[in-house]
Order: structure tokens, then sequence, then C-alpha cells
């Protein structure tokens, strides 16, 4: 039968995005977000009851339909949670929600930052996304577009571009960038705007540039370059990088960035651990000196 014992663990909101009613707190979800939502889904009617061994006769019934004597029994049912002190870090925050975080559809790292990195930084990155010069640029299908891959593009642009952030990564990209975003939330109006002001002119110099797929990954043999995937997070981070530095009333010529795939030093910082810090700063730099 549908179970309402459902472990939870929630944290309590300071800051949120949306304004709520005085005196009543709000809960960011940290582990359990599937079953909550099942429950909720049943009591409104939206799921039907299957695969029941015991009662079978209820197998198909939505909740409007149990006997009266079930659904007063199902009302009367407690969800216990485990509540995370509102105090605690954020990182730390990510690091309990990941640990977590082991139901059958693991969540990927920037779904765990929208859940417990909330503030202005994040509202901003879910308007860019819908750039229209960032979505041509980056074409994501829809499976990654609903795994926040595109999300996480926007994040990766300004954790290594904004106040030359890739020459401060160490190691572990995964939580430099969700430090980064907690930082940015931090950020005033008038930076957030901005960097959302360099984050448009970057793409759009990548649009004027009628390039096609300009985060291809390429390989060069016989002086010619043989095309190896259509888009290469690491030849991202490089080129938009190098871009968010020109001066956006210029033109450019990203052929000349497409030369840099004959160079067997950037050509190996664009492959294999792509996140080790060396690959990191070395293929930026050298994005940054073909192009200005």
């Amino acid at each position: 039968m549908f179970q309402f014992y459902c472990g939870l663990t929630i944290s309590q909101d300071v800051d949120v995005d949306d304004e709520v009613d005085e005196g009543i707190a709000r809960y960011s979800v940290i582990d359990g977000q599937q079953r909550l939502t099942a429950i909720y889904e049943f009591l409104k009617n939206q799921l039907v009851l299957v695969g029941l061994e015991v009662l079978e006769e209820l197998n198909g019934l939505k909740y409007n339909q149990l006997p009266p004597f079930l659904i007063r029994r199902l009302e009367e049912r407690t969800i216990r949670c485990l509540r995370i002190d509102s105090t605690i870090d954020n990182q730390v925050k990510y690091d309990i929600f990941e640990r977590l975080n082991s139901g059958s559809v693991k969540l990927e790292a920037q779904e765990l930052r929208n859940a417990t990195c909330r503030g202005p930084f994040k509202k901003l990155i879910k308007e860019l996304v819908k750039n229209d010069f960032f979505v041509s640029a980056t074409n994501l299908s829809e499976g990654k577009v609903k795994k926040m891959e595109d999300e996480e593009l926007v994040l990766r642009f300004f954790a290594l571009s904004y106040r030359n952030g890739y020459t401060q990564y160490k190691g572990s990209f995964k939580n430099f960038l969700t430090q980064k975003m907690i930082d940015f939330n931090e950020l005033e109006s008038d930076q957030l705007n901005y960097m959302k002001e360099y984050f448009i002119d970057t793409f759009k110099l990548i649009d004027n540039s009628n390039i096609d797929l300009p985060f291809a990954k390429f390989k060069s043999k016989n002086n010619q370059l043989i095309k190896m995937s259509n888009f290469n997070v690491a030849v991202y981070d490089s080129l938009v990088v190098a871009l968010s530095k020109i001066d956006h009333e210029s033109s450019i010529n990203l052929e000349n960035f497409r030369e840099l795939f004959h160079d067997e030093e950037y050509f190996r910082t664009v492959e294999g651990s792509t996140n080790d810090a060396s690959k990191v700063h070395t293929r930026i730099d050298k994005a940054i000196e073909a192009l200005l």
C-alpha cells in the first residue's frame, strides 16, 4: 500500500528568492524531494496505486477513490523529517545534500547547487540561459538542458572570467564552481548587472563571427583540422574567457582561435583530465594570447 513513512532532510531558508508571508517558515528539501512530490501528486489525485500485493483491490485507484477509513488513516499520518540548522554554511549544505543524494535518479552537480545556493546570482543564471546568443552558440540538447548543463555553463563562464577567476583555481572543479556560486550570490545588484552585460556581449561576439560550432574540438593531422566533437566544455572555457576580455565593439575572426588546435600543448589541455589546474590555466592563457 502507498506508504506515508518518508524520511526527509530539510533546511530552513533564511534568504529566499520569492517573498513569503511574515511568520511563515520556508524550507529547502535536501533529500527526499522525489518521495515528497509523489505524496503530493497522489493526494492531488494525479497518481494511481499500482503493484500492491496486499489489498490488491486498491490497484488502479486514485486517492479520492479510496475507502473513507483509509483516507482518514492517511491524513492522520505524519512525515518524519531531519532538519538541518539554517545557519550551516552553504558549502556544508551542498556536501550534506551530495552525500544524501543516493536515490534512483542521481542529481547532477548544478541541480544540487540550485537546491542549496539561493540568491540573486541564481536568478541571473536562470535568466541568461534563455539568452538567444547563448542558446544559439551552445546548441545543447533537451536532455542536457534538463540536467541543467546550460546553467552550469553560465556558472563556468563567470567562475573563470570574473576578476580572472581562473587564476584562482587550484583543483576540484566541482567545489570551485559551488564556492563561486555562493560568492556571486553575495554580490550587489550593480555588479550583477555588469556581469550580465559582459556575458551577453561575449556571446554576441560569437554570434557576429558567423562561425559554426564555436566550441567544437578538432585534432590536427597533416596540417589539417579534423573535427572530433561538436561541443567540448574545455574548448568552451578557453574561448569564452578570452572573448570576455575583448573590446566588444570590435570584430573578431574565430579562425585564429581554431589555429590553436595545431598547437600540441593547447590540444593536450582539452582532452583527458581537463579540470587539472595547470590545463585550465594553460588553455585559457593560450586562447587569450591568440585572440588579443
